[in-house]
């Protein structure tokens, strides 16, 4: 075996650094701001992670401590808190005038899910160390958030009425017809409650716990001015120009610009004026036509037992107003000149049983006889014991009464007429004493006393009765029969 021999190569060494008394403490204290640091920050996180989904502790909502409550629980603490105030009065003072209300009857309500949300999210962000700051800052400074009010406008507004009441509303201008055409009536300006100063002071007053509000006024414009009604004045002739025939069998009547322009109606539509055909009026105007298209129905009156007819019925016929209006509105709106056919609907006559209160006596004579009840209004005629027919009458007013007693026909006439009261009386029969039994009376111009009346005594003393029934008393009684006149 070779041994060698030689010397071994040289081996660096490393020597440490001695650092001065002053760098060692420097160290050190590098080391406790830096463990302090971390300390800090753990215990910053730890405090965002317990409040991750809760209100800060130094968080209130009008002075109300939220502090460690989630959304639920800090939404029904404040909702019972806070639902007194809005029952808490206030006095709003305009003009002299004072009002008191309450926060709930101007429409006030807490808007409780805003205002836990703002709490929920004070200091309170998704940058890192914006978030960090504001976690800091929590523990340090106190937040005081508002109450958030929201108002419902209208009823804000409708409770002020009696300030509002005494205010000048602004008027839009429109147009009217006049003098065969159609002029402007100008708008004007008005005066209304400044709600949303109103709003304002409302919250500053619940906030600072005042009671009077002072009212203030804003001037409210027009939505349509003068210069635009210009389109709904053209709109407006075209329609008036319109031509229109109405027509029922025989009857023609012609609808031109002086009938159709008073129809015409002027309305905001969208901020802008607007010309419509108002079917009320037109069917105000029907009601003139009507007059002499409508025929009232009148039921048949049948008198219990006997069954003997007091009055008979008569079908009638009402003009549809309704159809009629649609069809001369669409006719003007159409802009050609139209014909249109009325229609009328039927009214078939009922029968109407009549309870048979009469006390006519039966058998009082041998022969033939009449019998005539005042108290029921009801003329009966007997052969002995039989009664024959039984009608519906209207005998004398209240001041002058048909008289009590038995009569006798002692005249008959088939037209009479009375000097006195310029009158007919178709088929007279006399009784007496100037008083008679005859049909409804009718005038020297033609007209008919209607068959309303019978049934209720509104005659000069003579018994009236009804269309028919008159003339079959008249042809049935003879000279002499006796006539039982009682109550």
């Amino acid at each position: 075996m070779k041994i060698l021999t030689g010397t071994l190569p040289q081996v660096k060494t490393h020597q440490f650094v001695n650092f001065s008394p002053k760098i060692i403490e420097a160290i050190k204290i590098a080391c406790w701001v830096i463990l302090a640091t971390g300390l800090v920050f753990g215990s910053v996180y730890l405090y965002q992670k317990t409040y991750a989904d809760k209100i800060y502790p130094s968080v209130k909502v009008a002075s109300y401590n939220l502090g460690g409550k989630n959304f639920y629980q800090a939404k029904l603490y404040l909702t019972e808190q806070a639902s007194p105030l809005l029952k808490k009065p206030y006095i709003f003072v305009f003009n002299d005038q004072e009002q008191e209300s309450t926060l709930a009857n101007l429409g006030g309500s807490f808007n409780i899910d805003k205002s836990v949300n703002s709490a929920l999210n004070t200091d309170k962000s998704a940058n890192f160390f914006h978030n960090f700051a504001l976690s800091v800052k929590s523990l340090f400074k106190k937040e005081n958030i508002n109450l958030a009010i929201d108002f419902d406008r209208q009823k804000l507004k409708n409770s002020l009425g009696v300030f509002s009441s005494a205010l000048p509303a602004a008027v839009d201008a429109s147009l009217k017809y006049e003098n065969e055409q159609f002029a402007l009536v100008p708008s004007k300006t008005g005066k209304s409650i400044d709600l949303n100063k109103l709003e304002n002071d409302l919250n500053n007053a619940f906030l600072k716990n005042t009671a009077q509000i002072n009212l203030v006024a804003e001037t409210t414009n027009p939505e349509i001015a003068d210069n635009e009604v210009d389109q709904a004045k053209i709109k407006a002739e075209k329609l008036a120009g319109a031509s229109i025939t109405l027509t029922f069998e025989n009857q023609i009547y012609q609808i031109g610009k002086n009938e159709i322009a008073p129809w015409i109606k002027f309305e905001n539509k969208n901020g802008q004026l607007d010309a419509q055909v108002d079917s009320s009026k037109i069917t105000a105007y029907l009601e003139q036509i009507a007059k002499k298209i409508d025929i009232k129905v009148q039921d048949k009156e049948i008198l219990e037992g006997p069954n003997t007819v007091l009055k008979e019925g008569k079908d009638g016929r009402e003009l549809n107003r309704q159809v009629a209006a649609s069809a001369i509105a669409n006719a003007i709106v159409s802009k050609v000149n139209k014909s249109v056919a009325l229609q009328v609907d039927e009214k078939k006559a009922g029968e109407k049983i009549i309870k048979n209160e009469t006390d006519a006596v039966s058998g009082l004579f041998p022969g033939k006889y009449i019998d005539i009840d005042l108290s029921a209004q009801v003329l009966t005629i007997f052969e002995r014991q039989n009664a024959l027919g039984s009608y519906r009458i209207s005998t004398g007013k209240w001041s002058m009464p048909t008289p009590v007693g038995i009569r006798y026909v002692d005249g008959k006439n088939p037209r009479a007429y009375s000097s006195k009261y310029n009158l007919y009386m178709p088929f007279w029969n006399s009784i007496g004493g100037g008083y008679g039994i005859h049909e409804l009376p009718e005038w020297a111009n033609g007209a008919k006393e209607g068959e309303a009346h019978l049934g209720t005594p509104v005659s000069h003393g003579c018994v009236r009765l009804g269309v028919g029934p008159a003339e079959t008393v008249y042809n049935w009684a003879d000279i002499g029969t006796p006539v039982n006149i009682h109550k």
